[in-house]
């Protein structure tokens, strides 16, 4: 499992082995720590792209940060605002 601060997210990736092995699926959680209240969950996908099997743990953690940052892009970015990147 992976753990990355960006600003005022925290980003939980993880590689779990997929469902009757072959590999791997890749699961994020974005949490926003800022503002009032207690941090609170922004975005979870426990089987980013539709459970794509990554060969390997490290691929598919990789994999699940790429998308963490992102989605904290999409949540940042101004709104009307073009943003190239989109989220599964």
């Amino acid at each position: 499992m992976g753990e990355l601060d960006v600003g005022a997210y925290c980003i939980y990736a993880g590689a779990m082995e997929a469902p009757r092995g072959a590999g791997y699926i890749a699961a994020v959680v974005v949490i926003r720590r800022g503002g009032p209240g207690k941090p609170r969950e922004a975005y979870r996908n426990m089987s980013l792209d539709d459970g794509h099997r990554w060969s390997s743990s490290a691929d598919a953690l990789n994999y699940a940060i790429t998308k963490g940052k992102q989605v904290i892009h999409n949540l940042i970015a101004p709104a009307g605002a073009s943003t190239a990147t989109s989220i599964k």
